[in-house]
């Protein structure tokens, strides 16, 4: 999901709105011209660094958020262990409980830098 998001949607701010599929087809836009000139292999680099960078913000965020709720994370923990599963109106009572930390609201809000400015400083 994360390589469509940057290589295929273009929902990246370092690279912008291109699509790897574009590359892929020899760089070929519809007037048969190519876009990339001989950059293609830097952009193919360049998409997979920033899926990279993307994933591992994602993993700071969530760990950024386990640790913020450890009574939450207990206390469902335990639930599981007795229930098994829990979905629905359990599961959003569950959820009610949960703090958002700055690291996942810096994430919402598109703001991946800053998510691992936060890291660093904890």
């Amino acid at each position: 999901m994360a390589y469509k998001a940057v290589a295929e949607y273009g929902l990246n701010q370092r690279i912008g709105p291109i699509s790897l599929a574009t590359l892929s087809n020899g760089g070929l836009d519809d007037s048969g011209g190519s876009p990339w000139g001989r950059d293609q292999g830097h952009l193919v680099d360049l998409v997979q660094r920033e899926v990279k960078a993307l994933l591992q913000t994602a993993l700071e965020v969530a760990l950024s958020v386990i640790r913020a709720n450890p009574a939450v994370l207990e206390g469902l923990g335990a639930y599981l262990e007795e229930n098994e599963k829990v979905e629905g109106e359990e599961l959003e009572e569950w959820l009610k409980s949960v703090v958002a930390s700055k690291e996942l609201t810096s994430f919402i809000r598109g703001q991946q830098e800053q998510v691992l400015q936060l890291e660093a400083g904890s």
